[in-house]
Parts: C-alpha cells; sequence; structure tokens
C-alpha cells in the first residue's frame, strides 16, 4: 500500500493527464519519537489533524507490511531520512495520501 500512494499512484494520474498529480507535500512536527534508525529511508504512516501554522502529525504505532488497519486511521506519510532517528517536536517533511 505504502509503494502504491508513493509510486503508483502518482503515475497513474499522470498516465490519465492530471496536472496535478503528485501528492501534496507539507511540513509536520511530530508529536512523538521515532528512534529506530535505518539504512534507508522510511514513510511512515500517521495522521494529521489540520489547524494552526504548523501541522502536527501523530506517527501510527503500527507500521508493518500487514498492518493494513493503521490505513484507515491515516491520511499522511512522514519522510524519514536514512540513519534519522527523530524525537518529538522535530519537524519533518510528510504528503497526504
Amino acid at each position: 500500500m505504502t509503494a502504491f500512494y508513493a509510486v503508483v499512484l502518482p503515475v497513474l494520474k499522470k498516465r490519465t493527464g492530471l496536472r496535478q498529480y503528485l501528492p501534496e507535500h507539507v511540513r509536520v512536527r511530530l508529536t512523538e519519537d521515532y528512534n529506530r534508525r535505518n539504512q534507508s529511508a522510511r514513510l511512515l504512516r500517521g495522521r494529521i489533524d489540520p489547524g494552526g501554522t504548523v501541522q502536527e502529525m501523530q506517527i501510527s504505532p503500527r507500521q508493518g507490511n500487514q498492518m493494513l488497519a493503521s490505513f484507515a486511521e491515516s491520511n499522511a506519510f512522514a519522510e524519514i531520512p536514512a540513519g534519522a532517528s527523530l524525537e518529538a517536536g522535530d519537524i519533518a517533511d510528510a504528503f497526504l495520501f
């Protein structure tokens, strides 16, 4: 599902002729720590509640590939750079889905 929203859906939108085919990118403040350092970049599912000048994003505790139920609670992906460890209050790039 992550690959579909990050790669396949934008390609399908572009192939159908849409000019706005990329997902909307936003800057978010994380509401909790993410301490798992990975060798590659990660897209973490989470929820952004609108309002305020900097939107806050709550990262879903269920991030595994088999955790499809967490998609129902999520509306965005936080982009976590390779090797990064982020703390609550840090700013990250995210995109809506």
